[in-house]
């Protein structure tokens, strides 16, 4: 983060639970695949919409026939209460207020109520496509070539309470974090693992679960996603793309998944 030594505050508390979660992890049972109703948080959720939405709308991607959202533009692709942005005005790690070719970072909203309206560009890919620069035209230093590439990418809020997405859940998921996974954004397929992983049973966590993990297609989860929360937080890191690594940020608020693949050892 952009930050001082403020950072630090909490930190024996922050260890503490780092600790009791392992130790927990240790007496959790095994994931059992399959299709469940999912409530993925903000770093899950974060991770899903850079790794699987802003990727695919880097419109050198689209070009290459690499993205699964190829001259898709004004197609509903998703539910209607999906909405992701990329912005780099936002103060976060991805804070980018100009790019590398001079451009003024602007809110540009990639998805809306689950329709594509938009790639992300640099100068080159704006002019092949005949559309504005989007301020997303970045490089890891003078030297590097610049292309287009994600600043601060995020799931627009939505009114629901985390409570509310619970009480959707009979028997299902709760998903927290992300501890790496894959994505092929020219097919479409993505498998993120999750960090921690809770059994829900009539609207209640009852216990932890390992090993599990959410799959599946990108357009078919964007039409699964039933509620959106307001508590959006952001991730931190840096994204690499043809050699080069840039900081970002990620973030949605908790979200809820009608119908889930998930992966698990069972």
């Amino acid at each position: 983060k952009r930050a001082g030594y403020e950072l630090m505050e909490g930190a024996e508390e922050k260890t503490e639970e780092a600790m009791h979660k392992a130790e927990a992890l240790l007496k959790a049972k095994y994931a059992k695949g399959g299709v469940f109703p999912t409530i993925i948080d903000q770093h899950l959720a974060g991770v899903f919409a850079h790794e699987a939405i802003g990727h695919a709308c880097e419109a050198d991607l689209v070009l290459t026939g690499s993205s699964v959202l190829a001259w898709k533009l004004g197609r509903k692709i998703g539910s209607g209460v999906v909405t992701i942005f990329d912005d780099g005005r936002i103060d976060a790690w991805g804070n980018t207020p100009v790019d590398s070719e001079g451009v003024k970072a602007r809110h540009n909203v990639l998805i809306n109520k689950g329709v594509l309206l938009a790639y992300l560009h640099n100068r080159e890919t704006a002019a092949i496509f005949k559309e504005e620069p989007t301020g997303n035209g970045r490089s890891q230093d003078p030297s590097s070539r610049v292309i287009p590439r994600m600043t601060n990418t995020a799931i627009g809020e939505g009114d629901s309470s985390f409570e509310e997405m619970l009480s959707e859940i009979k028997k299902g998921y709760y998903l927290k974090g992300s501890s790496g996974g894959q994505v092929d954004t020219a097919g479409g397929d993505f498998l993120f693992n999750a960090r921690e992983g809770y059994w829900v049973e009539n609207g209640k966590i009852k216990h932890m679960i390992k090993g599990v993990s959410l799959l599946g297609s990108i357009l078919e989860t964007l039409n699964t996603i039933k509620l959106v929360g307001s508590d959006t937080d952001f991730d931190t890191g840096f994204c690499g793309k043809a050699g080069q690594a840039v900081p970002v940020s990620c973030g949605a608020p908790h979200t809820l998944l009608d119908k889930a693949k998930i992966g698990g050892a069972k």
